[in-house]
């Protein structure tokens, strides 16, 4: 599945354009949400991907291995 959700982040870093990272374990609140983003760089190992959160404003850092389906930029 990561390397399914990988291109599609690399679809949206491209585009320009926002995902929704469904059931994105937090290791800080220990939840599971979904969570839309906006990525747009990739940590050299692709081990995560930075992305602005419109929802708390903020840049932060997204692992792959935390996140369920990545669907299709829109």
């Amino acid at each position: 599945r990561s390397v399914e959700n990988i291109s599609v982040l690399r679809e949206a870093i491209d585009g320009k354009k926002r995902v929704l990272l469904q059931s994105y374990r937090s290791s800080n609140s220990q939840t599971i949400t979904d969570r839309e983003i906006e990525p747009f760089h990739f940590l050299p190992d692709y081990e995560a991907v930075w992305g602005f959160d419109p929802e708390k404003k903020q840049n932060k850092q997204f692992k792959i291995s935390r996140m369920g389906t990545v669907p299709l930029p829109y």
